[in-house]
């Protein structure tokens, strides 16, 4: 059984392609998770200033995670867990009914449907949420009216 990879690195065969391999995969490594790490040691650092950053902190401190619980930081991230969790378990319930359907079901209008999901899927969910300020009737900043404005 062959697997292959979505870059299509597995057709190419050699010592010139396996270096290749372990330099594009070592970049992709570094590109996601280097600023996870940046964050990570950070948080450890005692350093005030933001834009003076290193990799590895000159004395490790727990100072920071401190001031966190003193400010009820932890409780707005289990907030967010939850808020998260419970939109993730929403989520997955209704694809994979609409899954189901779509995929065993034949019906009118299934592409239509289909076109539908995969176009919101492809929109950020803050574009679908937010909406646009001409698409409100209370709002007038968008609509002209006719008193224009006059140059001072």
């Amino acid at each position: 059984m062959r697997f292959d990879s979505a870059l299509g690195l597995e057709s190419r065969r050699g010592p010139l392609a396996t270096t290749g391999k372990i330099l594009i995969y070592g970049l992709m490594v570094v590109v996601f998770t280097g600023p996870l790490v940046g964050l990570l040691m950070s948080a450890f650092n005692k350093t005030l200033d933001p834009t003076s950053f290193s990799l590895w902190p000159d004395e490790f401190t727990l100072e920071n995670f401190i001031q966190a619980k003193d400010k009820n930081v932890y409780l707005y991230l289990l907030n967010s867990f939850i808020v998260v969790g419970f939109g993730l378990l929403l989520q997955m319930l209704v694809s994979v009914f609409a899954a189901y359907s779509l995929a065993r079901k034949k019906f009118r209008g299934m592409t239509f449907v289909m076109l539908l999901m995969l176009t919101t899927m492809m929109l950020p969910e803050e574009i679908i949420a937010i909406p646009s300020p001409s698409s409100s009737p209370t709002c007038r900043c968008c609509t002209s009216t006719s008193s224009a404005r006059t140059p001072a």
